[in-house]
């Protein structure tokens, strides 16, 4: 992939109507008016295949775009761009928002919400990433389109995509390509989610799937810590107890559980560490934020069917008499 249309080639009175049928096959089905007479249009767009991802470059005389409900519900087009206006100055109203967009600023396009973009002709650079291989949630990415700015990612991800397009073809044709295109997408989903926690100052609310990876991880920091409690979790993210636990029954998890499950995986993987083989069971089950022993071994064994010393046992010293005290019958 190279050129993708370049206006030299075609007469006169034909420039309009290919520059137009180019621009809908490159985004999406939308109402497209050329902002000069047909003999006047200039459009030179190039592409380049980097693995999953697609980088364009585009040159081209001024137009409008506008994208309507209608056409997204006939025409959906799952494709997320991100795109860096190299010379002049466009317009955008896009995902409720309008903005004035300079030479060097980078803007972020949902194909399917509704936009009207203008440009006053110059230079594009665009990244093209299919939306599902983002993995984000639609709240995510809607959140992200509001304040792109928000982020220390915005200047890093835009000088990224300049670079691509400068060097497209080298790229597209070398070996390392594949693993660029990965590199991209997630270079992007972090972007995005940066983009989206950021909080603007009327305190908006993050979506849910990022409040929940934050919890996640906050958690998992802190799970020797027996005090460690929907109370805590909720009073450390600002929501309420009430809040968190409607949270995590949407995610499809109770808190509590969800807390006893983690304690659990990481006391079973310490029980048979090498390096912890000496330390005595209820000092790891301490370790793990269980106050009480007896609890832990009740817990432990309806979770993975053996006491935790079994469990030692049968990794770290599979004798005979271990390994038959777990046969059916013989306990």
């Amino acid at each position: 992939m190279a050129i993708v249309l370049d206006t030299e080639r075609f007469e006169l009175g034909e420039r309009a109507d290919v520059t137009a049928a180019v621009l809908q096959d490159v985004s999406a089905p939308s109402y497209v008016e050329l902002g000069v007479d047909s003999g006047s249009v200039r459009a030179l767009f190039e592409a380049w295949q980097v693995g999953e991802v697609v980088v364009q470059q585009s040159i081209m005389s001024g137009f409008r775009v506008v994208r309507t409900p209608r056409q997204i519900r006939q025409s959906p087009s799952p494709v997320l761009t991100l795109n860096v206006q190299r010379r002049n100055t466009s317009h955008l109203a896009h995902a409720q928002t309008q903005y004035e967009i300079p030479p060097g600023e980078m803007f972020v396009m949902d194909f399917d919400l509704p936009y009207q973009f203008d440009w006053h002709g110059g230079e594009l650079t665009t990244l093209f990433i299919p939306l599902d291989r983002l993995g984000l949630s639609t709240d995510t990415i809607r959140a992200a389109l509001a304040r792109p700015r928000g982020t220390p990612l915005y200047p890093v991800v835009a000088n990224q995509i300049c670079l691509m397009g400068d060097s497209g073809e080298a790229l597209q044709n070398d070996a390392g390509a594949r693993e660029l295109g990965i590199a991209c997408i997630e270079m992007v989903r972090g972007f995005l989610r940066s983009a989206a926690a950021h909080r603007d100052e009327d305190g908006m609310a993050l979506p849910a799937d990022i409040l929940l990876t934050q919890i996640r991880e906050y958690v998992r920091r802190r799970l020797s810590d027996p005090d460690l409690s929907a109370a805590v979790i909720a009073r450390a993210h600002n929501i309420s107890v009430r809040s968190l636990y409607k949270l995590c029954a949407g995610a499809g998890f109770g808190i509590e559980q969800w807390i006893i499950a983690q304690r659990l995986e990481k006391a079973r993987a310490a029980l048979v560490d090498p390096g912890e083989r000496h330390r005595p069971i209820v000092v790891i089950a301490h370790q793990c934020g269980f106050r009480d022993a007896s609890h832990f071994t009740r817990r432990f064994r309806a979770a993975f069917g053996m006491t935790p010393r079994d469990w030692r046992a049968t990794v770290l010293e599979p004798t005979a008499g271990a390994v038959s005290s777990l046969l059916p019958g013989t306990r």
